[in-house]
């Protein structure tokens, strides 16, 4: 406390010595300084430094609805930058608030279909119910198809015609409107994971029934092969790609120990889109199919003489049994007969091959080598001696070198290219690779931008703060230069006795500086003195004399001699 109870009286002192203009350019530039100060630290606390969400990027809906809701709670300080908000890092929790109070958080996958199946009203009926999971689920679709790379907007629509008679199946088409981030085109691989993507989500829905319209570009019509289609819809373009992606990819692994070489193919496919064989084969010997053995027995009897009475006579009632004569009998014969047939037929077989289509009919590969390459093998096949500086080939060996590895890399990838041609018309696999050397450019390095770049970016963001710092260093360098300015008037005259002797101690000093060091601290000059007393800066009178005294004791004892002269 001693110490600040001493220097507010000395900054009073101060104060008090200076001119009524000095004094109220003093405040004015204090109070600059203030609220230069002030004026920094509010910046740097209020500042927007952090992203909302941790840098999520939003959709243009989002941001509106976002931006709806700060404004509804009074919050401005905040900048969106490209998808992005940036906000204070102090203030996240505020406008997390505004966004939870106003319902504009971001949407996460799923809840859309969450609400719409566990809020349903008191008196919502089942179609209600029904339309409601199916905005629900297209608003779910394009929430996805909005997280994929390079799109920022999506909808998604779809309709489903139930069947109108018994047995029909019901239909269903969908459409998907893309705008991808600026001004880019929707890339045409994404196409068909879009359709896949509808129409796995929706029964009944084939991905060919799912239009794709890109906002920037063109419309990527269902049906395969149709004028508005993708180019991926083609079968062929689409095989001689997924061929070409796949050999390319063997070579370079293949090639992997040449830095910087260049693989190219060219695919030719088989048009057919299926082969089915069906060979049959007859043999001109026949053999029995079928055998069939019938056997007929034929019987025949002889009859013997008459057999009784024969008339009216003999079919009257009660009449007396009348006994055969005796005369001979019957006789009986049987024939048996086997009868057989055969069916002979040629033996044949038939095979039936499917042979898929679309295949390879011709590869051919350019293969590009940097030259650097060879100058490497070269240095490698002759390795420099120790403490001796590398060698460098000439023109002859470095040709010598590119031939063998040419040859080389040719023999390699040979063995890694489908057969080409056929059984009839082959076709030599060498002559479809080719290998060329080329110069390897090496481009420059895209730096960043530079130390002056940067700092007049930093400059131009930050002008505002490095002003009121100048103009705070400014205001001190003023007010210190007021300060050393102020002229110091004469000690007021309290005790006549102690200007006199102060007066007769400046003269007795000044006559005794001659002598020694004590003479130079007296001939400062007498304001200088008093004014760093006041100030409590400089040492005391008394501290004065006692180093005098111990410097020149004859210059005190004199001093000391005319102070009691004067005071007697």
């Amino acid at each position: 406390m001693d110490f600040l109870n001493k220097l507010l009286a000395q900054l009073s002192d101060l104060f008090k010595s200076l001119s009524p203009g000095a004094r109220m350019t003093a405040g004015l530039l204090l109070a600059a300084v203030v609220v230069s100060i002030g004026y920094l630290f509010n910046a740097q606390s209020a500042g927007a430094d952090a992203f909302l969400l941790n840098g999520q990027s939003f959709t243009t809906e989002e941001l509106t609805a976002m931006e709806g809701a700060f404004g509804k709670a009074g919050l401005g300080d905040y900048t969106v930058e490209g998808a992005r908000i940036k906000i204070s890092k102090s203030r996240q929790a505020a406008y997390l608030g505004a966004l939870a109070d106003g319902g504009a958080l971001p949407t996460s996958f799923g809840d859309h279909l969450s609400q719409a199946a566990n809020n349903p009203g008191p008196f919502t009926s089942r179609a209600q119910q029904e339309e409601m999971m199916k905005v629900a689920k297209q608003r779910e679709l394009a929430g996805i198809i909005r997280s994929m790379n390079g799109i920022e907007n999506a909808v998604v629509h779809y309709d489903m015609q139930k069947r109108s008679s018994f047995g029909q199946s019901p239909t269903a088409t969908a459409s998907v409107s893309v705008k991808p981030r600026g001004n880019l085109q929707l890339n045409e691989t994404q196409v068909p994971m879009i359709r896949s993507l509808v129409a796995s989500a929706i029964a009944g829905l084939s991905p060919e029934s799912v239009t794709v319209v890109d906002i920037n570009g063109r419309a990527y019509g269902g049906k395969s092969g149709g004028m508005g289609g993708s180019a991926l819809d083609d079968p062929y373009l689409s095989m001689t790609r997924a061929h070409k992606d796949l050999i390319e990819a063997n070579l370079r692994d293949a090639l992997a120990y040449v830095p910087g070489v260049a693989v190219t193919a060219n695919v030719e496919l088989d048009r057919e889109m299926m082969k089915s064989i069906i060979d049959h084969k007859v043999d001109p010997k026949t053999v029995t199919i079928k055998s069939d053995t019938t056997d007929n027995t034929l019987t025949s009897n002889t009859a013997a003489g008459a057999g009784g009475r024969v008339g009216l006579q003999a079919q009257q009632p009660n009449a007396p049994a009348t006994l055969p004569g005796g005369g001979g009998g019957g006789s009986s014969t049987e024939d048996t007969r086997a009868t057989a047939s055969q069916v002979n037929a040629a033996s044949h077989s038939s095979t039936e091959t499917k042979m898929a289509g679309l295949t390879p009919k011709r590869v051919s590969v350019a293969i590009g080598v940097p030259s650097d390459y060879f100058f490497k093998v070269w240095q490698t096949q002759n390795p420099a001696v120790d403490g001796q500086e590398a060698k460098k080939p000439d023109a002859t060996a470095l040709a010598a070198i590119e031939a063998a590895e040419t040859k080389r890399i040719k023999d390699h990838v040979v063995q890694l290219i489908p057969n080409s041609g056929d059984v009839n018309n082959p076709i030599d696999p060498a002559t479809l690779v080719t290998v060329t050397a080329f110069s390897h450019v090496a481009m420059p390095d895209v730096s960043g931008p530079s130390f002056m770049e940067q700092a007049m970016e930093w400059l131009a963001q930050s002008w505002s703060t490095v002003a009121l710092l100048g103009l705070g260093v400014f205001s001190l360098l003023m007010l210190k230069s007021f300060v050393a300015a102020v002229p110091v008037n004469a000690e007021p005259q309290i005790h006549s006795t102690t200007i006199h002797d102060d007066e007769d101690a400046s003269k007795e000093a000044a006559a005794a500086s001659s002598t020694g060091a004590a003479g130079d601290a007296a001939a400062k000059p007498k304001s200088q003195r008093t004014l760093h007393r006041r100030l409590g800066s400089g040492p005391s009178l008394r501290e004065e004399l006692i180093e005098m005294v111990r410097e020149d004791p004859e210059a005190a004892a004199n001093i000391l001699r005319s102070w009691i002269g004067n005071t007697a």
